[in-house]
């Protein structure tokens, strides 16, 4: 016996036997979406919808952090917090999620595709960080679903990782505040 999605009324036209419905479904790309800034950051479920809801919601409750539709997008990095900096950002018709932290006086940053997970394969971050009386710095890298631990991500080293001081004699030495480009590109 064949069965439909239950987000059939959504838009999924996906149909199979009972085993693999259940399997489609927990990764179908018309299922409800969960806030990014609840899956990374607080843990605290503020939104759950659409996918095609997800930007309004982003824009309107967190207004501050979501940076405006472009293709490329700059923002402030203040070296003296240890804590998480993120923004939510609109690319390429696509919501993604930029996560920075200073871990030993290293920069790690990752940028994470808000989206069905099979997805986040498309894509790929550039980074380039900037400071006062410094050359700038570049990394490219692939986007990683959401919902993966950054965390591990961090500690794996599964990302941006700006070394304090690389450039011996020179010395970056993270203080103060510095310039963070994030540019999204097809794979």
């Amino acid at each position: 016996m064949e069965y439909r999605c239950q987000y059939y009324t959504e838009g999924c036209e996906f149909v199979s036997t009972s085993q693999f419905t259940k399997s489609h479904e927990a990764h179908c790309p018309y299922r409800q979406f969960d806030c990014p800034f609840s899956v990374v950051v607080t843990k605290n479920f503020c939104w759950r919808g659409k996918l095609s809801g997800m930007w309004d919601h982003l824009s309107c409750k967190h207004t501050a952090l979501a940076l405006p539709k472009e293709t490329y997008f700059t923002f402030t990095v203040d070296f003296a917090v240890s804590g998480l900096l993120y923004r939510t950002l609109h690319a390429r018709g696509e919501i993604f999620f930029v996560v920075c932290r200073m871990i030993n006086q290293d920069l790690y940053c990752c940028v994470l595709y808000v989206g069905p997970e099979e997805k986040a394969s498309e894509y790929k971050y550039r980074i380039i960080l900037t400071r006062p009386s410094c050359s700038h710095m570049t990394l490219y890298l692939p986007t990683q679903p959401y919902f993966v631990d950054t965390e591990a991500l961090f500690r794996n080293m599964d990302c941006a990782i700006f070394l304090h001081g690389v450039r011996s004699g020179h010395g970056y030495g993270f203080t103060g505040l510095g310039s963070c480009e994030v540019q999204i590109g097809y794979r």
